[in-house]
């Protein structure tokens, strides 16, 4: 009969401090390292939207309310804090609803607005708002993300609902908040507050 130290080589049967052999270790090592390649490969394809997050800078935050009624909160950010309106792109705006809304009351203020700033809107322009813009409930989130291009993407809770492709009508949505012509005229001073 044979025992193990007989027939195994040498480097096979040595022992560490804590009674692992190198065969075992090896394996240990290994199992690590499989590890590491999956968390690297699940980092690799996590979405880019996420990395870019952590660039937008907060410029400023505003509350809409009407008489004693907080209707929602909207914050401002741009990639950098020089920040000129309506030149200025990409930059999101995010409104946080502290109550719920019929969408048709938003596009009810969205006309009244262009009415004040005097603002000429083709018809397809209230469509094209009337099929992005959601009902929303008390805690919901609507984000505004204008492109470089200013072309933009509406989403909802983070949930993309649609892309509004017409660079005039994503300045004009803006522009209610941001334009200079704005009857918003505390709320537009808050959210540039921090532009340069």
């Amino acid at each position: 009969m044979f025992t193990l130290a007989q027939v195994a080589p040498p480097c096979c049967t040595l022992q560490f401090r804590y009674g692992h052999t190198i065969v075992t270790r090896m394996k240990q090592i290994t199992l690590r390292i499989h590890r590491i390649v999956l968390l690297l490969g699940l980092l690799a394809s996590m979405p880019a939207a996420r990395a870019d997050d952590a660039h937008w800078i907060k410029l400023g935050q505003a509350r809409y309310s009407i008489l004693l009624w907080s209707v929602y909160d909207v914050v401002l950010e741009a990639p950098q804090r020089e920040f000129r309106f309506p030149d200025s792109a990409p930059f999101a705006m995010t409104f946080e609803y502290r109550r719920d809304v019929d969408a048709e009351d938003i596009l009810d203020i969205v006309q009244q607005q262009w009415r004040a700033q005097r603002v000429q809107w083709p018809s397809g322009w209230l469509e094209q708002l009337r099929l992005a813009i959601p009902d929303v409930l008390k805690g919901d989130q609507l984000r505004v993300e204008v492109n470089a291009d200013h072309t933009a993407t509406i989403q909802r809770n983070g949930k993309l609902l649609t892309t509004i492709a017409d660079p005039e009508l994503v300045r004009a949505f803006a522009g209610i908040w941001l334009s200079d012509k704005s009857t918003y005229t505390g709320m537009r001073r808050q959210l540039l507050q921090g532009s340069l």
